[in-house]
């Protein structure tokens, strides 16, 4: 395969870190990165991405906290997926002129999942990078600890029924945020869902406050 322009890199890079790549295209994604500096650190980031979600799902893991820049990442994943959607037909030619077959099917199924693995990555670095002062533990009843084979393929971390409904809920709180005028209550000044998500954020009978987490 010849060599990847650093655009499409960066696109397939999510796919990339969970494992959901062919073996020829990861190859020339990591040949590529070996050489660029800029597409290695985002390249990076991701696996540090990758590490803080598989340390959010082992039992009695520390407390997060929101970093500052949260809304920052949200944000700007969100708009660069928006950007990368108009490229797809660009980049589909590239990878069927690069690896001489066919491959537009391929690419039509990891499109739109490249965009959600790309917001739960960032997602999950910026709750697991920073941790509370004073960690405190919650283990949630009949939570199932998620296996490091299921952290790798990032397909399989999307495909859990409790974590689409939570990343929904953080979406929603973020955008209900944005409009809050000063003096309101701000994102993560409220309640944090744990476990099953109910209305008022209501856990099997109780209230669960921000700082603590569930077993993923």
């Amino acid at each position: 395969m010849s060599s990847l322009p650093c655009h499409l890199v960066r696109d397939l890079l999510p796919a990339a870190c969970g494992g959901e790549l062919d073996p020829a295209t990861a190859e020339a994604i990591e040949r590529h990165a070996s050489e660029c500096l800029s597409c290695r650190r985002e390249s990076l980031q991701y696996e540090e991405a990758r590490v803080a979600l598989a340390t959010l799902g082992e039992g009695g893991t520390r407390a997060p906290r929101l970093q500052e820049d949260f809304f920052d990442s949200l944000r700007s994943g969100i708009l660069g997926e928006i950007r990368r959607e108009t490229r797809v037909e660009e980049d589909t030619q590239i990878l069927v002129e690069a690896a001489g077959s066919a491959r537009r099917g391929w690419l039509a199924t990891w499109a739109p999942a490249a965009a959600a693995v790309l917001v739960t990555l960032v997602c999950g670095y910026s709750l697991g990078r920073v941790h509370s002062p004073e960690p405190r533990i919650v283990h949630v009843p009949g939570a199932t600890p998620v296996s490091d084979a299921e952290t790798r393929s990032a397909g399989a971390l999307l495909a859990r029924p409790d974590f689409a409904p939570y990343l929904q809920d953080a979406l929603q709180r973020f955008i209900d945020s944005l409009a809050t005028e000063n003096g309101g209550a701000a994102f993560g000044e409220g309640l944090l869902p744990v476990g099953d998500f109910r209305t008022n954020n209501e856990v099997a009978g109780r209230v669960v406050p921000i700082g603590t987490t569930k077993d993923f």
